[in-house]
């Protein structure tokens, strides 16, 4: 598996493609890392979550850590990668972690994504269901 670093991470939900990370490296380093600039969406005052194919994608390409970047209070987080592991997976297909969990570290600049890859889409086809008997008649 390769990835052209930075890119862009995309995942179709809510019926369209939606950039949700990004890998690059930070300014001066030289190992990439998976990143989000934190926009304080609805529901993330506590929490931050990742795709789990997200995740799968990521770490097959070898990336260990992760950083949450606010630009407009000049502020940064960084954890491990693997700490998403212990997070809790919710049926949207996403790994949640408290935000408590994360180490503020010094805000860095990093490099910016011209690439976008498009990692996961769900299968058009629909399942053919069948009501199943509970009781012999």
């Amino acid at each position: 598996m390769t990835s052209t670093i930075p890119e862009a991470l995309a995942i179709y939900k809510r019926g369209r493609w939606c950039v949700v990370a990004k890998i690059t490296t930070l300014i001066g380093e030289t190992d990439p890392v998976l990143a989000v600039v934190w926009r304080n969406q609805v529901g993330t005052s506590g929490a931050i979550s990742m795709p789990e194919v997200v995740l799968d994608y990521v770490k097959k390409l070898g990336i260990k850590n992760f950083v949450l970047r606010d630009d407009r209070t000049l502020t940064m987080y960084k954890c491990p990668l693997s700490l998403f592991d212990k997070g809790r997976l919710h049926t949207d297909g996403e790994r949640y972690i408290p935000l408590n969990w994360l180490e503020s570290t010094a805000w860095r600049n990093w490099r910016y994504a011209k690439v976008v890859r498009k990692i996961y889409e769900p299968t058009k086809a629909k399942a053919n269901s069948t009501q199943l008997r509970l009781i012999p008649e």
